[in-house]
């Protein structure tokens, strides 16, 4: 059983959005999956309310937990042979990052563009590494900004990661795509909704 989690100490910058569309990727390829919640915002244990009313699914499960009750609920996923456990932490460094980086095989560290995104990056890695686990980050470009013709903003977020930190930048951004918004608020991933969007296909390409 492989174990992802998400992690960035500056809310909106897509952890959630990510988790739940890889969730859903990982369920299209076959994946036995399940997802925990550890923000105390729960929107991810909210999205699988809305999932339940508008997609009538109730699969993958996600489930919200105090960060004390994650390595029980570890255990049961391992004992019901799941392929991959995701984790949504909440936008703060405290003890819950500690917990989830521990527990994590890979780190997804999603990344806007803007500067305050930049520096959110930076504390969030220097975070991980005074943990002893930036081995297992990797950074995702999540929705640069649409006027960035050059490519300079995301210049930047690979500058910092890479040659900062030692840490990959995914070579797949993601595209602030409204179909992925549009597919969530229909209880949907982007692979259930439309599998053959350039969307879909970033995530798919995320995943494997």
């Amino acid at each position: 059983m492989k174990v992802i989690c998400a992690m960035n100490q500056k809310g909106g910058a897509g952890k959630t959005t990510v988790l739940l569309n890889l969730m859903i990727t990982a369920r299209a390829k076959g994946r036995k999956t399940t997802l925990i919640d550890l923000d105390p915002q729960r929107s991810a244990e909210k999205w699988a309310d809305l999932r339940e009313i508008r997609a009538k699914k109730d699969e993958p499960v996600i489930v919200h937990a105090l960060v004390d009750e994650l390595n029980d609920i570890l255990d049961e996923a391992r004992e019901r042979k799941l392929d991959l456990v995701m984790i949504d932490t909440p936008a703060a460094i405290d003890k819950t990052m500690i917990y989830a980086a521990a527990a994590a095989d890979v780190i997804v560290v999603p990344t806007r563009t803007s500067q305050l995104d930049l520096d959110a990056l930076e504390e969030t890695l220097t975070t991980l590494r005074n943990m002893h686990a930036l081995t297992k980050a990797v950074v995702v470009v999540n929705a640069p900004r649409t006027d960035d013709k050059k490519g300079g903003d995301i210049a930047a977020v690979r500058a910092l990661a890479e040659n900062g930190f030692n840490v990959p930048v995914a070579g797949v951004v993601l595209a602030d795509s409204g179909e992925i918004s549009r597919a969530l608020d229909a209880g949907k991933g982007i692979a259930e909704k439309s599998r053959s969007s350039a969307a879909a296909k970033a995530f798919a390409t995320l995943f494997d």
